[in-house]
């Protein structure tokens, strides 16, 4: 199982690295993309990978909600930090509807400005569209057939613009919300999507799905990767597919979008 899309640099999951590592390491996690989400963050993703044994694909960008708060020569050191990774993604960027600001004007500006510099560099994105899918569709139409690879995380859009997402060469992930029934747009869109495009992810350290096991005592709502084995769970039952087999495709899926070249062998195996 590969978690497309993760926060392990989040503060609330510092100092518990072991009890990550041992539930992954208990479900057989194969990796995942942890994702930054402004130029304070970026140094803590980059640490991330040494703090794991699975494997850890890194991205580096600014999400739509610190759009308003970047030092100057921000685009300058998230190119010399890409370019230091070869194989991190541009991410966590895009659109955001959620929040009144920053305005979506400033917000447009910083993800263009990334956007072209993922392609620049050759690199895949990673997308965050929540409430704003159709603007982000219209930003990223002039773009997507330039990019090396592009991921909706966390997808709750129509069925119709899902098909448009699709015609762009899109992947589509789906997380915790799938197991909610109230997330009728999601649990549509996830039937929906063919199985060579379907990514899964926990957004860890948020959203918590149904049947999740808790981190430890007293933190039952903090996410983790190896909750993705639920969400996988739920994907399975709601496409009418078998775990496994659902398992593989997503596998197969992630490297192809990542561009990730071998097979990602499960820790689990590993570590025998």
């Amino acid at each position: 199982m590969f978690d497309a899309h993760a926060h392990l640099q989040d503060g609330r999951l510092a100092g518990r690295e072991r009890e990550i590592e041992s539930l992954a390491l208990a479900c057989g996690l194969s990796g995942v993309c942890v994702c930054g989400t402004s130029p304070e963050d970026w140094s803590s993703v980059e640490a991330v990978p040494s703090r794991y044994s699975f494997p850890v694909l890194t991205a580096f960008g600014v999400h739509p909600w610190y759009a308003d708060a970047l030092p100057t020569g921000w685009e300058v050191v998230l190119k010399e930090r890409l370019q230091h990774h070869p194989g991190a993604a541009v991410g966590e960027i895009g659109l955001d509807g959620i929040r009144a600001t920053p305005p979506l004007e400033r917000q447009f500006d910083v993800f263009e400005r990334q956007l072209a510099l993922a392609v620049e560099l050759g690199r895949p994105v990673v997308l965050h569209g929540a409430k704003e899918w159709g603007l982000l569709f219209d930003r990223l139409t002039p773009y997507a057939g330039k990019l090396r690879g592009c991921l909706l995380h966390g997808f709750g859009a129509s069925r119709e613009l899902l098909r448009r997402f699709l015609d762009l060469g899109a992947y589509i992930s789906f997380g915790g919300a799938v197991s909610e029934t109230r997330c009728v747009r999601a649990r549509e869109a996830l039937r929906a999507v063919p199985s060579d495009r379907l990514l899964l992810e926990t957004d860890a350290p948020d959203f918590f799905p149904d049947g999740g096991v808790p981190l430890a005592p007293g933190l039952d709502r903090i996410n983790h990767p190896a909750n993705l084995a639920s969400v996988l769970r739920c994907a399975a039952g709601l496409r009418g597919v078998d775990a496994p087999t659902l398992e593989a495709q997503t596998e197969q899926n992630a490297r192809a979008c990542f561009g990730i070249g071998e097979p990602l062998s499960p820790v689990a195996s590993r570590a025998k």
